[in-house]
């Protein structure tokens, strides 16, 4: 713990988790982003002057302060609701599906960027629910067109039940919307995306896995086992898992840090060939 103390990176990251904690909870700042570009800027401008004038004691300040406002900023510029766009009520939106969520029996969900509200461009991120079709899968990178309004996301009815709207609100996420298979329209999308890449990839490996004809209990626990895709594994499974204390099995573990690196490996592989690669 003493070793800890006394690495320097370790105060800086406290000071940036305060920034953070701070601006989310409270909601610290309020003042815009043109003054805090100019704070930031003039404290940049403190650190640079202290550690040329060899103020040990106030470089360090500064930088601790300089790190809180760091977080601050990070949160401030990711919270959707400081933009003057902010969920304007449209006629037209184009949202792009940027993850796949765990469907019910009558809807499939996503989560989505909201690239355009008619001719203003967005940066909020919101809940898409859609009436089930077999039609029209939706995937990741895809883009969508809809004339639908945004709603709230509804708070639970009982205080014990879970709060699903302030579970969204730490994803970034405070709007949701409900689309009938027929209230959108499909846009071609030709954007290079890493995320739907590694959905295909997935998928094919999926694929493969049924090929298999394994039950869906066992096929669900591969699944999340292999691709950290706990979707497919029934409530009854989890908790039997829960219960047995074996639930951080089905996380991402250390077989997919193996994969990873395997990845790695081979995409280096050829700086073998160079001396001193």
């Amino acid at each position: 713990m003493n070793l800890l103390k006394q690495y320097i990176p370790f105060h800086f990251l406290i000071g940036l988790l305060i920034g953070i904690l701070l601006q989310f909870y409270t909601n610290f700042w309020y003042f815009g982003f043109v003054n805090l570009t100019i704070l930031l800027i003039i404290f940049i401008v403190l650190l640079l002057l202290f550690r040329w004038k060899n103020k040990r004691i106030l470089f360090t300040l500064s930088s601790y302060i300089l790190f809180v406002f760091v977080g601050i900023s990070t949160t401030y510029i990711n919270n959707c609701k400081n933009y003057n766009n902010y969920f304007s009520k449209s006629k037209t939106s184009i949202l792009e599906i940027s993850s796949i969520l765990k469907s019910n029996n009558y809807n499939s969900k996503y989560y989505a960027n909201v690239i355009q509200t008619d001719t203003k461009k967005s940066y909020e991120k919101i809940l898409v629910s859609i009436e089930k079709d077999t039609s029209k899968i939706l995937e990741i990178g895809q883009q969508i067109l809809t004339h639908s309004d945004f709603k709230d996301v509804s708070k639970p009815k009982n205080p014990s039940d879970f709060d699903y709207s302030d579970y969204l609100k730490k994803h970034g996420i405070h709007k949701q919307i409900f689309l009938k298979y027929n209230e959108y329209k499909l846009l071609e999308t030709s954007s290079f995306s890493i995320f739907k890449i590694a959905q295909n990839f997935r998928f094919k490996i999926q694929k493969s896995l049924q090929k298999r004809e394994f039950s869906s209990e066992t096929y669900g626990i591969i699944n999340a086992l292999l691709l950290g895709d706990k979707t497919l594994i029934s409530n009854d499974i989890k908790e039997d898992y829960t219960n047995s204390g074996v639930i951080h099995i089905l996380a991402i573990s250390g077989l997919h840090v193996g994969i990873l690196m395997y990845i790695l490996m081979f995409i280096f592989s050829p700086f073998d060939r160079i001396k001193n690669g």
